[in-house]
């Protein structure tokens, strides 16, 4: 395995920086892309309290359901009524 980073390394240095950049964001990614979410749903969750009371302990798929439910009975709108 070390002689292609030796081969790519000979080939031009900063492809291998590339590469080892792209495999480490490949590896964050998803790990910021799972806070993110978990923080778009607190706030979610803090702005629309009732939909967060009224999903109680379900999983995921069921508190987006209620929250698309409740969007749509208040005519589309995500402002607070």
């Amino acid at each position: 395995m070390l002689y292609i980073y030796r081969i790519v390394w000979d080939t031009g240095p900063w492809i291998l920086f590339v590469m080892v950049l792209l495999a480490l964001l490949d590896g964050v990614l998803p790990i910021v892309s799972a806070l993110v979410g978990a923080r778009i749903l607190n706030g979610l969750s803090e702005a629309y309290p009732s939909v967060a009371e009224a999903a109680g302990s379900w999983n995921g798929a069921h508190v987006h359901y209620a929250l698309v439910r409740h969007i749509v009975r208040s005519g589309g709108s995500l402002a607070r009524e």
